[in-house]
């Protein structure tokens, strides 16, 4: 097959790296590729290109974005892969429109929805089949559109990791690390990497830490993408804790990011907003780091599935429940060994370019192969590989296997932002459509 990608740029973002993963998985099963970059090219582009795939890069310019879909569309692809937060940018639905119109005829569109956010906009009628990251952002894709006609197609194809990249490091890098940033060899680390958000550095997590740090001397958090909130939260904390918290660059080299990930006994994490899949899971188990993270049940919540609790970590419900995982990890060392052990394998068997890229290869070749939206939404019925479906009993499952109980706030919660009516007001107001 000719395999098309779009995306946005090819900036150093999640969403870039998962786009560079797939075109590279394609690429080594021998089919053709060749990235459409709407918007900008960026540092990703030297891997592809140094790949040999062929990039047709816009511009910020209407006129630009039409011109660059017309070069792509000479390169007659059979099937185009979208990579999109789900509510598709003006830009990047005119690039499509804009390419489809200059195909002889209109080619399968597969979309990696990196949010699990409904295209009111354009009623999914851009997109052949929207691929979710996990069950539990299917299931609140399947809430917010289950009223949209005609009903759109999703299903399940997660993110990848390169375990040729992510992997324990050596015990001596791992010490040169902490011996960089001053960590003492014996201290128990918590560590968290995380973009510069204020999402992704909320009170609970230092509240947490605080908490523990005022019982264990030897406890050290090593943090790497602070905000200036988060620094000013750090900086009023009292001194036995905030000296014990280490600041660490933002860092973008696998290298970088593997003896990081190495260097910490646990991975700590609490985003309020939740997690549409989460990259720095997959890449901490597979260096064997085991994970506390925060249930999210109103928001983005892949961390229940992509983690598990007590299969790569603990899951807590609160602080109260996050503080009680930090003591039991520091405290059972065999519990800790078990949860690297088995989180490592769980990315091996699960989210590897290995496992992934066959099934997503035969849901391009169901798309490509489809007459119609009726053919392909049978094929994939048919097709036990593709769950087009998530119960609300399959997600109260795996609200019940956390640490701790969920409130009754979060859960009245859940269930009023899922309410697609509710949420298409919310969505009008907020975007304007």
């Amino acid at each position: 097959m000719r395999i098309l990608t779009i995306t946005k740029d090819l900036a150093s973002g999640g969403q870039q790296r998962t786009a560079q993963n797939f075109v590279l998985g394609y690429q080594e099963r021998g089919h053709e590729n060749a990235v459409f970059s709407v918007l900008a090219g960026g540092p990703r582009a030297e891997v592809l290109r140094e790949a040999g795939v062929p990039i047709f890069t816009g511009s910020n310019t209407p006129e630009d974005r039409e011109a660059t879909a017309r070069q792509a569309a000479h390169w007659q692809p059979d099937v185009i892969h979208l990579h999109s937060k789900g509510a598709m940018m003006p830009a990047m639905a005119q690039a499509l429109q804009a390419l489809q119109s200059a195909l002889p005829e209109p080619r399968p569109v597969i979309e990696s929805n990196s949010f699990g956010r409904p295209d009111y906009q354009h009623e999914c009628r851009l997109v052949d089949v929207h691929m979710l990251k996990s069950r539990w952002m299917l299931w609140k894709w399947r809430k917010w559109t289950q009223h949209l006609q005609p009903r759109p197609i999703g299903t399940v194809i997660p993110n990848t990791v390169d375990t040729d990249s992510f992997y324990p490091a050596p015990q001596e890098e791992q010490r040169a690390f902490r011996n960089e940033h001053d960590v003492p060899p014996e201290a128990f680390v918590f560590g968290c990497v995380a973009r510069p958000s204020d999402l992704k550095w909320p009170p609970i997590l230092f509240q947490a830490f605080a908490r523990v740090a005022a019982e264990r001397p030897d406890v050290y958090l090593m943090a790497a993408g602070l905000t200036s909130r988060a620094r000013d939260r750090v900086g009023k904390m009292k001194p036995q804790a905030r000296r014990r918290i280490v600041e660490l660059p933002f860092m973008e080299s696998d290298k970088v990011l593997r003896t990081c990930y190495s260097s910490m006994d646990v991975f700590l994490h609490a985003c309020t907003a939740g997690e549409s899949f989460g990259m720095i899971f997959v890449e901490s188990m597979a260096c064997k780091t085991p994970i506390i993270t925060l249930n999210t049940p109103a928001k983005n919540n892949s961390q229940l599935e992509v983690v598990g609790h007590e299969r790569g970590g603990l899951i807590a419900n609160d602080r109260r429940s996050m503080i009680e995982a930090m003591q039991r990890l520091m405290d059972d060392a065999p519990l800790r060994r078990q949860l690297a052990e088995d989180g490592a394998e769980h990315v091996r068997s699960t989210y590897t370019l290995e496992q992934v890229m066959p099934r997503l290869l035969h849901l391009a070749k169901i798309a490509d192969r489809a007459d119609t939206r009726e053919d392909l939404e049978e094929a994939l019925l048919e097709n036990t590989a593709f769950p087009t479906e998530v119960s609300d009993k399959d997600v109260n499952h795996l609200l019940a296997n956390t640490l701790g109980r969920v409130s009754l706030t979060q859960r009245a919660l859940m269930r009023l932002v899922h309410r697609p009516r509710l949420y298409r007001l919310w969505h009008r107001l907020r975007f304007g459509y």
